[in-house]
């Protein structure tokens, strides 16, 4: 996620050591397993269904949206590539890209550079308590905990400033 590796070299690495824990430590067995996994990884791709309505409700707006992500570049740019939707975003802020990764305040701070807005002016929407809502608060940014599972949150986890279950909830909050 701090952009030392590739995602396909992680993935590679992973593979060899999982196949190597089973016995086999046959190259050509540990590359046509990566290749099948990034496959069916690519094939089982799906966006939520609440994705494309609040994407196509935020086209009647003048907000500007980011997708600020942990990760290596090169999966979660294949990812956007396989889903088509990073012409969807204004800008794209990658862990794997910057050497910072969520809850570190300062990848929501090129995210602001970025889009040249002010701070009270960014929310940051997210599934992970630990990263999205910490990193968010940390940045002094609205931060809203996408709650999809309905997990509980327990005492010592930050605390959100909105929690929704699904992104209608959002398109409410930001036109409400």
């Amino acid at each position: 996620m701090l952009g030392t590796l590739d995602g396909t070299t992680l993935s590679l690495e992973a593979w060899r050591r999982t196949l190597l824990a089973c016995g086999c430590d046959d190259e050509p067995t540990v590359r046509m397993a990566v290749e099948a996994f990034h496959r069916f990884e690519r094939e089982a791709q799906r966006l939520f269904d609440d994705v494309s309505d609040l994407f196509d409700s935020l086209k009647a707006t003048d907000l500007l949206v980011a997708l600020v992500t942990n990760g290596a570049s090169d999966t979660q740019r294949g990812k956007l590539a396989v889903l088509g939707i990073g012409g969807w975003f204004d800008s794209i802020v990658i862990s794997g890209e910057l050497g910072i990764v969520k809850p570190d305040p300062r990848i929501f701070e090129t995210t602001l550079e970025e889009l040249g807005i002010r701070r009270q002016s960014l929310w940051h929407v997210g599934d992970s308590l630990s990263a999205d809502v910490a990193g968010s608060n940390a940045a002094g940014i609205v931060s809203v905990w996408l709650n999809r599972r309905r997990r509980v949150r327990q005492d010592d986890d930050p605390s959100p400033d909105y929690e929704i279950r699904s992104l209608a909830e959002l398109a409410s909050l930001l036109t409400g």
